[in-house]
């Protein structure tokens, strides 16, 4: 058998830091490319989407409420080391990625005259990948974990 220089528990922890650093990254860079076609910044849709609320988008704002479990998964995922902190990671990627498809189905963004038509953009779709770049990367990690823990006895 062909022995790696990295042990299984340092190759888990470079597959952990890689989706991590992918996931927060595209989420980084959705927040500045235009999430929707009227030119709102991802930033902005971050800033002024619980707005969507109030104009009659719900499924926008569920899409918005995303943020929330994706950015509390996204710092679990990073500092847990226990199954259980990794697993409430997991659970709450698949939550946010879930909730961030809503935000594929807003068509009107309000604005200075009322609201305006529109359909996502180039930062709205950076932004779901990014959601399930984390949850596969949970996913993944979860289940190498859970296997390494039942092989050694530490179940």
């Amino acid at each position: 058998m062909i022995q790696s220089k990295y042990t299984d528990w340092q190759g888990r922890r470079a597959s952990k830091s890689i989706f991590s650093a992918i996931a927060g990254g595209l989420w980084l860079v959705a927040l500045a490319l235009p999430a929707y076609t009227d030119d709102t910044p991802g930033l902005g849709a971050l800033i002024f989407g619980w707005m969507l609320l109030f104009d009659g988008e719900i499924l926008g704002f569920v899409g918005w409420l995303s943020n929330f479990p994706f950015v509390i998964s996204l710092f679990l995922f990073m500092i847990g080391r226990r199954l259980g902190v990794i697993q409430a990671a997991m659970i709450l990627s698949i939550i946010a990625c879930v909730f961030s498809l809503g935000a594929l189905t807003v068509d009107e963004v309000p604005s200075y005259g009322g609201s305006s038509d529109v359909s996502p953009y180039l930062g709205c779709y950076v932004w779901v990948i990014a959601n399930a770049m984390l949850m596969v990367g949970s996913i993944i990690y979860t289940a190498r974990h859970a296997a390494w823990q039942f092989r050694n006895g530490k179940m």
